[in-house]
């Protein structure tokens, strides 16, 4: 199946005033998050594509950020549906909206290390990660997510054991 484009092209918006157009912006948004929570990625892309068109009438560097955050939810949709160049096209656009939206820079990097440009996606993780206020990845590496702490039934019966043959606890 062909990679969805970028984003399709939003509905034509009706003429409304502009709190009535940021309003149906955020309810867009909104609604594009939930869908991306559910899995539903073509909705999702089709409602951050229709928010975007809403934020366009209304003066972009008003809403930069939340444009900021439509194009980075864009592109962890193209990410989930392994479509890396539209992935990056979003996350380039999110970043230059917002410099400092460390989630953007992360997609960024997770999009060009889908392409198999490392070098760039280190440096977009250590960008990322500096953002965040967290240890920038080993070079090469993408940051790995934390282990699970291990269930307590996997450990109480060792430490019962031990605690049986006057062993301490430490």
């Amino acid at each position: 199946q062909p990679p969805s484009p970028v984003l399709p092209p939003p509905p034509k918006a009706a003429a409304t005033t502009r709190p009535a157009r940021r309003e149906e912006a955020e309810r867009l948004k909104q609604r594009g998050n939930a869908q991306l929570a559910r899995g539903e990625l073509e909705s999702a892309l089709a409602d951050y594509a229709a928010a975007l068109a809403e934020l366009e009438g209304d003066g972009a560097a008003a809403h930069a950020e939340t444009a900021a955050v439509c194009w980075s939810n864009a592109a962890l949709a193209h990410i989930r549906l392994d479509h890396p160049a539209e992935a990056l096209d979003c996350a380039q656009r999110a970043v230059r909206l917002s410099a400092c939206y460390a989630k953007a820079h992360h997609r960024l990097a997770t999009a060009l290390r889908m392409l198999g440009r490392v070098r760039e996606a280190d440096v977009a993780f250590a960008v990322a990660a500096r953002l965040s206020g967290g240890p920038a990845p080993a070079r090469g590496h993408s940051p790995p997510p934390p282990p699970p702490p291990p269930p307590l039934s996997a450990w109480l019966p060792a430490l019962a054991d031990g605690l049986a043959h006057g062993q301490r606890a430490q």
